[in-house]
């Protein structure tokens, strides 16, 4: 499988050194790709490299870049195929059977367990069905979708949106206009507050801002947990 991921300098300690460690762990053979958005990648952190097959750098310029990038990473980064997830995620279970389970499907998305306002509106004055809204935080694409997306983007804005929330609904609007895509099972992007659901989860996405903070200060207890043998040592022979 191969995995493209993207991340910012002020995301790789915080959350891109867990993303990596989780997929090693959980999918051996994964082949990572990484966006980066910035400069100054092997000074700032030296060795991250290593870890990928194929590292593109490019500026930092806003929100919508992240929505758009990962649209067209099989051309970018010359694949066949590529499973896109966003780094504030744990793997905690295998993901090889994506490819079966989209089967002929050039995209495959998670729907999300939540529906924006905004999603709710559109959906009204469109005629579409206004009972799922597709999550972009997990993506299988055996093809580029960038300018589809591209499309659906100027509709959106012309339509109008939250700007928060613009890149979702113009990957929500780009599937309603097209075909070619599946759903896949909710375990595969399950959301960090549907805890009901964690049972037989591959894949926790710990989107918005509290989600990113329990991640990070998951991580955080985890570093501290790993005290090492010596210390242990001391802390036992103490009265």
């Amino acid at each position: 499988m191969n995995l493209v991921c993207i991340s910012t300098d002020n995301f790789v300690d915080s959350h891109l050194i867990r993303f990596i460690r989780h997929v090693k762990q959980q999918c051996p053979d994964c082949k990572l790709y990484l966006y980066y958005l910035g400069n100054g990648m092997d000074k700032k952190f030296p060795g991250l490299r290593d870890n990928f097959e194929q590292v593109i750098t490019r500026p930092l310029t806003g929100r919508p870049q992240f929505n758009r990038i990962r649209m067209s990473a099989t051309s970018d980064f010359n694949l066949d195929n590529a499973t896109y997830c966003d780094i504030d995620a744990d793997f905690i279970g295998n993901i090889d059977d994506i490819p079966s389970l989209c089967g002929d499907n050039t995209l495959g998305f998670v729907e999300s367990p939540a529906i924006h306002q905004d999603w709710s509106r559109i959906c009204k004055d469109k005629g579409w069905d206004e009972s799922w809204e597709a999550n972009n935080g997990l993506l299988y694409m055996t093809e580029d979708w960038g300018e589809r997306y591209d499309a659906a983007v100027e509709a959106v804005e012309a339509y109008g949106s939250s700007p928060r929330v613009t890149g979702t609904m113009s990957f929500n609007w780009m599937l309603r206009e097209n075909e070619g895509w599946a759903k896949l099972p909710y375990e595969y992007g399950t959301i960090w507050w549907d805890s009901e659901m964690f049972l037989g989860a591959k894949i926790i996405q710990y989107c918005n801002d509290h989600g990113q903070a329990k991640r990070v200060t998951m991580e955080e207890e985890w570093r501290a947990s790993r005290v090492p043998i010596a210390d242990v040592a001391t802390v036992k022979d103490t009265p």
